[in-house]
């Protein structure tokens, strides 16, 4: 909220249902021009930004980590919205999936062939090769339950890769921060 009103620019906000209410709440309290859409009605923001002649150029995704199924309509309705604003993501589940649910949370606001990330290659070579890494592991997993040991330290691996590849666009906080 206070992030809206510091960066002083339209918004499109999608919250859950049961938090709309707050964040509309926290617009009028802290003044930011905010639309506040409920995530069963992503539809209705898209045609709201289509619709409207003051675009919003900023859009808050609560709890985010919803959106990592890049196959459904509600991702396509934000992925729409999202072309071309300031994108952010909130969500307290980030490493909780595979590659390419982050990776699909990182296409919100990222061209995968022309990243503004900054990695080795290109974002979406790092994310097939990790996400081809989980599936191998995956497989295996089942397979040798003697070696839980050495799959868990190749999941953490794998993880740790992705934190290196989204360190430049995440701000973490926990609970004591």
């Amino acid at each position: 909220s206070t992030l809206l009103y510091n960066i002083n620019e339209k918004a499109i906000v999608i919250a859950p249902p049961h938090l709309t209410d707050q964040r509309d709440e926290y617009r009028e309290k802290f003044a930011f021009d905010a639309e506040v859409f409920s995530s069963w009605s992503v539809d209705k923001a898209l045609q709201y930004d289509i619709e409207s002649i003051h675009k919003a150029w900023i859009i808050l995704i609560d709890e985010a980590h919803k959106y990592r199924n890049a196959d459904t309509i509600d991702y396509w309705y934000l992925h729409q919205i999202c072309q071309w604003k300031k994108v952010i993501l909130l969500t307290a589940t980030p490493f909780n999936n595979k590659p390419d649910d982050i990776f699909n949370l990182i296409k919100l606001f990222q061209i995968p062939n022309k990243p503004t990330i900054h990695t080795n290659k290109w974002l979406l070579i790092d994310f097939s090769h990790l996400q081809k890494q989980y599936d191998e592991l995956r497989k295996t997993q089942n397979r040798d339950e003697n070696d839980d040991f050495v799959h868990d330290a190749q999941l953490r691996s794998i993880a740790q890769q992705i934190r290196q590849l989204i360190w430049s666009v995440v701000v973490r906080r926990s609970r004591v921060d």
